[in-house]
């Protein structure tokens, strides 16, 4: 028994995928936009303010919590981190316990010791934050501005459907975590 190979054209096979791609989409109903932004309306959330600016042209958003009664304290809010977190400094003023054991952690900043603490309360304008175990850490001017924390995925994620609106400058959730 003699086996053919047959090659495949890279380029041939990419626009076959296309072409795929587009006829499914046409022919389940659906409409595509190659190059443009598509508008999604989504309505009954619950908004808070975010303040977004850039800084050494990249795009920060920053949003402000309440922690245990007190603030507001200034959060970058990066739903790229996989992880929430607070400078010890703050999580020593507002005696957050410990929660684990110490352990590194690394970013783009580079890698520090962090140690766990809990917060049970805190919000984000009438946005209730689930109670949450998050890293304290002594970051750095390099890495979070004039920032006091962090929010990231870790938290935003238990929300389900999170809307950033860079225009309006507003954080949307569409469900309250009890």
């Amino acid at each position: 028994m003699v086996r053919r190979r047959t090659r495949i054209n890279p380029a041939r096979a990419l626009g076959l995928g296309i072409v795929l791609a587009l006829a499914v989409t046409l022919i389940s109903g659906c409409s595509a936009s190659i190059g443009q932004v598509q508008q999604v309306s989504v309505t009954g959330g619950i908004k808070a303010p975010v303040t977004v600016h850039q800084v050494n042209g990249a795009t920060e958003v920053l949003i402000n919590l309440t922690i245990e009664g007190r603030g507001p304290y200034t959060f970058v809010l990066d739903t790229g981190a996989s992880t929430s977190a607070i400078t010890s400094s703050l999580a020593r003023r507002l005696g957050l316990k410990r929660a684990g054991p110490p352990h590194e952690v690394g970013g783009v900043g580079g890698t520090v010791q962090a140690l766990p603490v809990h917060i049970s309360d805190w919000s984000a304008g009438q946005i209730h934050l689930p109670t949450a175990v998050i890293d304290s850490a002594p970051l750095t001017d390099l890495q979070l501005g004039s920032a006091d924390g962090l929010l990231g995925s870790d938290v935003l994620s238990q929300f389900g459907t999170v809307t950033i609106d860079y225009t309006d400058q507003s954080l949307t959730i569409y469900h309250q975590i009890a």
